[in-house]
């Protein structure tokens, strides 16, 4: 796997993770309210997510321009696959 792919898919990977993280966290305010262990437990992997997503989106942003747009058009790509 090229560079280029592994970077595309690691974004990809964090960007899914949050959107899951996110929905998951909704569903458990609604249910069980901001103290829940649930909650505290799902906020503790959304700031890693999101720490991680940081790390890549600067890398992404050191690249040179025709590799990073190669990595955005992979991860297009990936979305597509997935609908």
């Amino acid at each position: 796997m090229t560079n280029i792919k592994k970077m595309a898919q690691v974004y990809f990977s964090i960007s899914e993770s949050m959107k899951s993280n996110t929905d998951e966290i909704m569903r458990v305010l609604e249910a069980d309210g901001v103290e829940s262990h649930t909650f505290q437990r799902l906020w503790v992997e959304r700031e890693s997510a999101f720490n991680s997503w940081t790390n890549v989106a600067a890398a992404l942003r050191e690249l040179p321009l025709d590799e990073a747009l190669n990595v955005l058009g992979e991860v297009d790509s990936l979305r597509a696959q997935i609908g």
